[in-house]
């Protein structure tokens, strides 16, 4: 096992919780998930920047609100 691989698997599951939070494609305060997580609202923010570039969220920059986009509902189906 790669020293890399615990820290990648850490990840992936806050990015599942995260993914959970906002399976139900309403808009959630980003303060609320950082807490929820456990992780600083600042990280999150970039990590929603960025799934928000891959139009994987919609991100609402001035109420700081992440939505899942529907488009990708098939990562939160069971």
């Amino acid at each position: 096992m790669s020293l890399i691989q615990p820290l990648v698997e850490t990840h992936m599951r806050k990015i599942d919780a995260l993914l959970q939070i906002i399976r139900n494609f309403e808009w959630h305060k980003l303060s609320e998930i950082a807490e929820k997580l456990g992780v600083p609202e600042e990280s999150l923010k970039k990590a929603i920047v960025l799934l928000a570039q891959q139009e994987i969220v919609k991100y609402d920059a001035e109420t700081n609100t992440v939505a899942l986009n529907p488009e990708w509902k098939f990562l939160v189906e069971d």
